[in-house]
């Protein structure tokens, strides 16, 4: 049953058309971006060694600067976000992500790539958290979950994108121009900046939870015109209920800041969410970082182009996780919950079986424990956006993906730590973690499918009631 005036208009007067098909188009966009760009930044790292002869701490200080970054930009792209609107965050940032990217491809030396690094990191990193935002607020609730994924279905797109790009910029796993790599794969970034500008309008949800009554009903015109261009304008009547919505529900004296999520509201999910993401991020970036150093080391000599063909089938083995994401995350016997417990747990045991497997199948299993991975992240991406409120959504995904990063930071340093100790050490380290987000879905214990954002429960109703007949009382006076 649907309670509120923003979800009653999406769901029987505006649905579910065109405008939504470019909002999936655009985040697919940044999920694409963030996927080339990360396939990209681990691609180049074994060149680097190669061509400026970095010892095994610069290495993995390389992928610590970048993964740093992305954490950085993440915990304050809400601050950007909720502040000045997720459409003028996204253009801007678009905009100098890609300068970034062509004065990261012409660095002179190891100093100043280092330092581009870590600012190309901290702008991914604001980017990344925009997309399952603008997403899930201008969504049906039947919808919602399954347009997220389609969008997530564009990060493996992006990765796969890079291999292509490092097929005719790189000679080997070891040797190549990784010049040329860092600026193909940036070529999206200027896709995104155009449809952007040219086609996004401001979250109607955000305008509406920030006070902007009237921007928020033009834009929701605007969607629903451009779906049917018969559809009737938000009435009177509408227009009254929408602002009872926004008084009910959300406050004014609520600014977005990091604190929010460790209200009583919020503490729980927000410390379970930071873990999910941290190991996640650990184990996944983790066997993408380490993967063309086993291919190199268990085949010295190969010269020709297979390790990269190699890369490409694990990323080509994302692929399907999309459609099955798809399929379950709006199932009632799945969901979002049980989907990553499952995944994680089935992930966990892969691991500890290629350990014992000692390179046997390296590829084949490593496909399968990628697309593990990659069908977390499509599920938990709306999972972590439906569980906070409107007013700090982004902040709540930012901070969450920000730890993820954070995570993704420490993997290269880790991984290379134990791979020196043992080759297939690290698979360990992946286990454990991917055994951590079972866990930690477990605990959360809330399915979000099929339901309404923004409302509360318990006590919080109470509050919510309490503020808007204060409001309303100021209001009329």
């Amino acid at each position: 049953m649907i309670n509120n005036a923003y979800d009653s208009i999406f769901e029987n007067k505006i649905g579910f058309g065109r405008y939504q098909h470019i909002a999936i188009g655009i985040s697919g966009l940044i999920h694409f971006t963030d996927g080339s760009d990360i396939m990209a930044s681990s691609l180049i790292i074994p060149v680097l060694q190669t061509e400026w002869e970095l010892s095994t701490t610069l290495q993995g200080l390389m992928g610590f600067i970048f993964f740093g970054g992305i954490f950085a930009g993440s915990s304050i792209s809400g601050q950007f976000a909720d502040k000045y609107g997720r459409q003028k965050t996204l253009l801007y940032v678009a905009i100098a992500q890609a300068i970034a990217a062509i004065a990261l491809s012409l660095s002179p030396g190891i100093g100043t790539f280092a330092v581009l690094r870590g600012i190309f990191g901290i702008l991914v990193g604001i980017m990344i958290p925009l997309g399952p935002a603008l997403v899930s607020e201008i969504s049906s609730i039947s919808m919602r979950g399954k347009m997220t994924v389609i969008a997530n279905t564009f990060f493996t797109l992006g990765t796969l994108f890079s291999v292509f790009m490092a097929m005719i910029s790189l000679t080997t796993l070891k040797s190549g121009n990784w010049r040329l790599l860092i600026f193909l794969s940036s070529v999206p970034t200027y896709l995104l900046i155009w449809t952007t500008y040219k086609h996004l309008k401001e979250s109607p949800r955000f305008l509406i939870a920030n006070g902007h009554l009237d921007e928020g009903v033009d834009v929701l015109n605007h969607i629903g015109t451009t779906n049917n261009p018969s559809m009737e304008q938000i009435s009177e009547q509408e227009k009254e209920d929408l602002n009872k919505w926004r008084l009910e529900v959300f406050s004014q004296e609520v600014q977005p800041s990091v604190r929010v999520l460790f209200s009583p509201r919020n503490i729980r999910i927000t410390l379970l969410l930071w873990t999910i993401w941290t190991c996640l991020n650990y184990f996944f970036y983790g066997i993408t970082f380490i993967l063309p150093y086993m291919l190199t080391d268990l085949n010295p000599g190969n010269v020709q182009k297979k390790g990269i063909v190699d890369v490409m089938i694990t990323v080509l083995a994302q692929l399907p996780s999309c459609v099955v994401a798809y399929f379950l995350i709006e199932k009632e016997f799945a969901g979002r919950r049980k989907t990553i417990i499952c995944a994680n747990l089935l992930g966990a045991l892969l691991y500890i079986f290629m350990y014992s497997q000692q390179g046997d199948g390296l590829v084949t299993f490593t496909s399968v424990v990628k697309f593990m991975g990659q069908l977390t992240f499509n599920i938990l991406f709306p999972y972590t956006a439906e569980l906070y409120l409107t007013t700090v959504r982004v902040v709540g995904i930012g901070w969450s993906n920000g730890f993820g990063k954070f995570g993704a930071s420490l993997s290269p340093s880790i991984s290379l730590g134990l791979y020196k100790v043992n080759m297939f050490l690290p698979l360990l380290s992946y286990a454990f973690a991917s055994g951590v987000v079972a866990v930690c879905a477990y605990f959360i214990q809330q399915e979000t499918r099929g339901k309404v954002l923004d409302t509360t429960e318990g006590t919080q109703d109470q509050e919510m009631t309490d503020r808007y007949n204060i409001l309303r009382d100021e209001e009329k006076r």
